[in-house]
C-alpha cells in the first residue's frame, strides 16, 4: 500500500476581534489550545480596545467531537497521525492569515503580537521559526507562549528567530500540566539550553487564559 497526498483548495475558518483601521496600534496572531474553537478563544481578547487592537484568532484545521460522536466540538492543530502534513497545512494557513489580515496593518505601523495557548504554543513557535516567514522575525513585537512550550523536535541550536524577539512564558500556578516543580524547572531548562531568556509570568489559576496577566504583558516594556 502506498501513502499519497493531494493538494486541494480548502476553506479555513477563523475569527477576528476589533476593528482594523488607521487607529490600530497592535495586530495579533493567536492560536488556541487542543479541543478549542476560535469563536470561544477569541473572547479572551474582547477586553482590549477594539480601535487599537485587531486580533486574528486562527482555528485548527482538524475538528472533532470532544466526547463520543455528538455534542461539543473542538479543533486541534495536529496529532501524531500524518503530523508533518498537518504542520505544513497549518503553516500555510497562518502565512495566509498574516498576508490577508495583518500585513496591511503592519504596513501602516501596527506592531505584531503573537500569542499561542497550550497546543497553540507549539503551533506558533513553528510559525515564528520557519525558514521563510512572511514577515521578518525582528518585526514581532512580543511572542507570548502561554501554558505550553516549543516543540520537542525543534533543535535548540536552531532557534535563532526565537532569540531575536521578546518572549513571554506564562503558566498558571495551578495548571495541571505544570503543577510538578520538576516539570516547571524542566521548562526553564529547555529555554536556557536554547539561549532564550524569556520574561516569566504566573498567576493564580489553572490551564486557562488570565486577563490581568495579559494586560501586564501588554504593559511590559520588553527589550
Amino acid at each position: 500500500m502506498q501513502q499519497k497526498h493531494l493538494s486541494i483548495s480548502h476553506k479555513a475558518r477563523y475569527h477576528t476581534v476589533g476593528t482594523p483601521g488607521p487607529k490600530t496600534k497592535y495586530v495579533w496572531l493567536t492560536a488556541h489550545g487542543y479541543g478549542m474553537l476560535s469563536l470561544y478563544f477569541g473572547k479572551n481578547f474582547e477586553f482590549l480596545n477594539p480601535e487599537e487592537h485587531y486580533v486574528v484568532v486562527a482555528e485548527g484545521l482538524n475538528r472533532f467531537y470532544l466526547q463520543g460522536v455528538t455534542g461539543r466540538v473542538g479543533a486541534n492543530w495536529m496529532t501524531k497521525e500524518d503530523r508533518l502534513t498537518d504542520i505544513e497545512n497549518y503553516l500555510t494557513l497562518l502565512n495566509s492569515l498574516y498576508l490577508h489580515e495583518m500585513q496591511p496593518l503592519v504596513a501602516q505601523g501596527a506592531k505584531v503580537m503573537v500569542l499561542g495557548f497550550s497546543q497553540g504554543v507549539a503551533t506558533l513557535s513553528r510559525w515564528v521559526n520557519q525558514s521563510a516567514p512572511p514577515l521578518p522575525v525582528e518585526n514581532i513585537h512580543k511572542l507570548v507562549l502561554w501554558a505550553g512550550e516549543y516543540p520537542a523536535d525543534m533543535d535548540p541550536g536552531n532557534l535563532a528567530p526565537l532569540r531575536q524577539i521578546p518572549v513571554y512564558v506564562v503558566v498558571g500556578n495551578q495548571d495541571p500540566y505544570f503543577e510538578d516543580e520538576a516539570r516547571r524547572n524542566g521548562l526553564k531548562k529547555r529555554y536556557a539550553e536554547a539561549g532564550i531568556k524569556p520574561f516569566e509570568f504566573t498567576f493564580e489559576g489553572g490551564h486557562t487564559m488570565h486577563q490581568h496577566t495579559l494586560q501586564q504583558i501588554m504593559d511590559h516594556p520588553g527589550r
